[in-house]
């Protein structure tokens, strides 16, 4: 353990252990890019370091995070950096990043992650995501976002990341750091960073970022109590019981609840109200999003003094498994993927599952593995149709997800015919995992159901309700014959009625009506028929009526209404057998209509085209819909 001596020690220490040059010229890292006083740090990968606007003279600035969108990274306020940098190759793990697109300034090169066009299409970053950056230098690096810790619009994020820092875009693979162990003593007002394995104080300083800190509450305790940096950072203690810490080779997989704890004396979860104790072993889940191990070794002025000693083992590559000799532990390897939601199914046609697709996968101990990526294909299709679309939760067209807490998750839209869909899940990365196959049935179309015909003056008025997933509906009309082989198709609507006109009244007729979805699939079945016989078309009775103004002055004039059944005109709206249609009105002009006469309701006119009375051969159908209206002088119709 390194005591903290000063800002330069601290740059040397972190140098040496946050990140690790491997072969000759790769650098790994794991870092947070966070907001400090209101304003993003920036990432420089030279320098393997994340820094303030007030350190862009010392540090040459290859990112900085955004809040635009919510959580994201690039360019955007900050000319320092060149154009067009950033690059989104999906999700998954960074250790399977071999190589990477060269750079050509040019699109799907970005300049901000969120980029409408080939970013994150307007969304904040997600964990799993895999970028590139051509750094300012014109070197490579890959990072992979590993944790939001305050979420999608927080103020930081979490990333692994890889770096050539002699150039290429070819990377090693299976590279990781080397597990740290130590021993340390804390004490009042003093925390410890396992990154850089820095005791200093309780409060995040230069290169330093507490992850534990001495607390007096209880007795002798640690966790976030008495830190303001720590404040907020949620549950990351876990008591394991009490051992040797060479015993412990891996610690549960980190969540934010309970039995994780904020401090050691937890009352429910932790000591139960006391201090802690020699032989205790705790989890600790680092403010990087790393685990270490923790062994308590001693009390040096009892349980209620000033300080405790600990040995601690630190994964700086995110693993949660550790081997007893402080080496590496190599990581699991997934044995198992399970299907956990999303299947068996069943929507119509080119509309969205309902439950995405969730699947598990976990290692042969039946814990779930983390960044393990997950393909989704279609394994077969119905005849004829297209094929579906997959895309992650936040929107973004992939078939590829990373597993996070064991589960990946793939929302899936349908192809254009319905019938079995099968959709199989594997791991690209590990052929010997078997693979699952999801099951979702594109519904067939059902007819509409309550199908109605209604004869009149030469026309037969049909009506039907609307069928589940219908757009538009087929009627099929048969002369004389009930039998649908003879039935030929009449007209494709969108409306539950239609009225047809063209009608002989001495013939009868036989409806069927089916339904149509949005790409054009018929219902198997109709409903029907219905039969109809239109009645006879009564002559028209022809007169001339004059309408006046009876008294008044202006708008205010009081006009007669008028009953076409009756034939003439009256002062009043309404007398036993007399029904008014129209009635006069002064408004902008001599017009007619319904105006200030409430007993006529609704668009009860039409305007046909100019010409004369005896060459109308046949009226619209009544709709109370425009283009029929309620008064002559209405400015649309």
């Amino acid at each position: 353990m390194r005591q903290r001596k000063g800002n330069f020690l601290i740059g040397i220490i972190l140098f040496i252990f946050c990140t690790v040059n491997v072969h000759a010229q790769l650098v790994t890292g794991i870092d947070t890019v966070s907001i400090i006083n209101g304003q993003w740090e920036y990432f420089d990968f030279t320098a393997g370091t994340s820094f303030g606007i007030e350190d862009t003279a010392t540090y040459t600035p290859d990112f900085r995070g955004s809040s635009n969108e919510g959580v994201n990274f690039g360019r955007e306020f900050s000319p320092l950096i060149p154009l067009r940098r950033l690059y989104l190759l999906g999700t998954g793990t960074i250790d399977t990043v071999s190589t990477v697109p060269l750079w050509t300034d040019a699109a799907p090169w970005v300049n901000t992650s969120w980029d409408f066009s080939h970013g994150t299409q307007g969304q904040p970053v997600t964990a799993g995501q895999l970028w590139v950056v051509y750094t300012s230098e014109g070197m490579y690096a890959v990072l992979e976002i590993t944790a939001l810790p305050n979420g999608a619009s927080g103020d930081s994020f979490v990333f692994k990341y890889k770096y050539m820092g002699e150039g290429g875009n070819t990377f090693p693979v299976d590279v990781q750091p080397e597990q740290l162990a130590g021993s340390a003593t804390l004490s009042s007002f003093q925390g410890f960073d396992f990154s850089t394995q820095v005791r200093a104080d309780n409060e995040d300083g230069f290169e330093y970022e507490v992850d534990v800190a001495f607390v007096s509450n209880e007795g002798v305790n640690f966790g976030n109590e008495g830190s303001s940096s720590l404040s907020g950072t949620g549950r990351r203690f876990l008591l394991l019981g009490e051992g040797s810490i060479d015993t412990v080779k891996t610690v549960p997989l980190r969540q934010d609840t309970s039995p994780w704890v904020t401090v050691s004396y937890d009352f429910s979860d932790g000591t139960g109200g006391q201090p802690i104790s020699t032989g205790q072993l705790w989890a600790v889940y680092t403010r990087e999003g790393n685990y270490a191990v923790m062994a308590i070794t001693g009390l040096p002025n009892g349980d209620f003094g000033s300080s405790f000693t600990f040995d601690y083992k630190y994964q700086p590559n995110g693993t949660r498994f550790f081997d007893g000799d402080s080496t590496v532990a190599a990581d699991p390897e997934p044995t198992t993927l399970s299907i956990v939601a999303g299947n068996n199914q069943s929507v119509f046609p080119a509309d969205t599952i309902e439950t995405p697709f969730k699947v598990l996968v976990s290692d042969q101990f039946g814990d779930p593995i983390d960044l393990i990526t997950v393909m989704f294909q279609e394994q077969q299709i119905p005849v004829g149709a297209s094929v579906g679309s997959f895309f992650t939760p936040d929107g973004i067209l992939l078939n590829i997800a990373s597993t996070f807490d064991g589960e990946a998750t793939m929302s899936y839209q349908l192809g254009s015919k319905p019938g079995s869909y099968h959709i199989k899940a594997f791991l690209p990365d590990f052929a010997e995992v078997d693979s699952i196959v999801f099951t979702v049935q594109g519904l067939e179309l059902a007819p509409p159901t309550g199908l109605t015909a209604a004869s009149g003056a030469g026309y037969i008025s049909l009506n039907w309700q609307k069928a589940p997933g219908a757009v538009a509906y087929n009627v099929y009309r048969s002369l004389g014959d009930d039998n649908p082989a003879s039935a030929s198709l009449l007209t494709i609507t969108e409306d539950s009625s239609f009225t047809d006109v063209l009608v002989t009244p001495s013939d009868s007729y036989f409806y069927w009506v089916s339904s149509l979805d949005g790409q054009l699939n018929e219902s198997e079945n109709r409903t029907g028929p219905v039969f109809a016989q239109p009645n006879e078309v009564p002559d028209p009775i022809f007169g001339q009526a004059t309408l006046v103004a009876v008294a008044g002055d202006g708008f205010s004039k009081q006009w007669q209404y008028f009953d076409f059944s009756q034939g003439f005109a009256s002062t009043q709206a309404d007398t036993g057998n007399y029904l008014a249609d129209i009635r006069g009105t002064s408004n902008e002009g001599v017009n007619f209509g319904n105006e200030l006469a409430p007993q006529i309701e609704g668009r009860r006119i039409m305007r046909l085209d100019d010409g004369q009375l005896e060459e109308v051969q046949s009226l619209p159908l009544w709709t109370n819909q425009e283009p029929w209206i309620s008064v002559s002088w209405e400015w649309a119709n």
